[in-house]
């Protein structure tokens, strides 16, 4: 079985990009071999005004649909998504999860190559995560060799083939299931940033982190990279600084270089902030 995991705010599952894709490959391969499951973080008030129907899709296409009526932060929505596949697996050890952004598009060419691999790799003790090659507009994204405070381009995977111990992102990384829970899952003490280095670090510390990296590529979308509004850009930062000195903690990574991380990017928005308000 292959999860295919997304967390939703504020949006209906109909203005999903990859809705499309998703439906298709659930129609080709079928409910028994793939499961779609929406996390629903949206503020209660705001599900009610909506009353979204996903009769529909539960019923044609098997969608778990978990509505939380709050936003309980990524890492707690994945995990829900966690605990639905671990007890309703038949085999962890065979099972994969993949995980979504709701703002990017993954083709179902994308899906079906991350399919195939995983579909091969249950059968296998290797390997325990998949992924495919990230990309911005302007540059690769993931994965890389690990957390850098500078990305030059040799910290870049680009070629496909079966890496050890490296870093990928949350779009589109698949991951055998029992893996995932022997690692411990996704800390919960993050909301919403630096959960995937954190789970890559934690999986690395199992010697479970076996990566094929699949000859796919997408191109990753970010729905608040044009806000400019300095309060909002500030609260924003709240957050990941939070979520970042704990991936730093668990990391073991020096104090010094989380300050020099974190500063750079409080610089980073002040510019940003004051470019917007020219």
């Amino acid at each position: 079985m292959l999860y295919i995991t997304t967390v939703i705010y504020k949006k209906s599952i109909n203005e999903l990009p990859s809705k499309k894709s998703l439906t298709d490959f659930v129609d080709k391969y079928g409910v028994d071999s793939v499961r779609l499951i929406v996390v629903d973080n949206s503020p209660k008030s705001y599900l009610d005004e909506k009353n979204e129907d996903y009769s529909e899709l539960i019923s044609g296409y098997g969608l778990i649909y978990i509505r939380n009526n709050k936003n309980l932060g990524l890492s707690k929505a994945y995990n829900r998504a966690v605990k639905y596949a671990e007890d309703n697996s038949v085999d962890p050890k065979k099972d994969f999860m993949m995980f979504l952004d709701d703002d990017t598009t993954v083709p179902f060419e994308y899906l079906s190559k991350v399919y195939d691999a995983s579909y091969k790799a249950s059968s296998q003790d290797e390997p325990n995560v998949i992924t495919g090659i990230i990309r911005t507009d302007k540059r690769n994204l993931s994965p890389m060799k690990g957390f850098r405070y500078i990305y030059r381009d040799k910290d870049y995977i680009r070629m496909p083939g079966m890496y050890k111990d490296i870093t990928f992102i949350n779009s589109t990384m698949t991951i055998r299931l029992d893996s995932l829970i022997r690692a411990g899952r996704f800390n919960e003490e993050q909301f919403l940033d630096m959960i995937d280095f954190t789970l890559a670090y934690k999986l690395s510390e199992k010697g479970l982190c076996s990566v094929q990296v699949i000859d796919a590529a997408i191109i990753q979308s970010f729905s608040g990279r044009n806000v400019s509004d300095r309060k909002t850009l500030l609260k924003r930062y709240g957050i990941y600084k939070k979520d970042f000195t704990t991936y730093c903690r668990i990391s073991k990574r020096s104090r010094a270089l989380c300050m020099l991380a974190l500063l750079k990017r409080r610089v980073m928005i002040e510019l940003k902030a004051s470019r917007g308000n020219r």
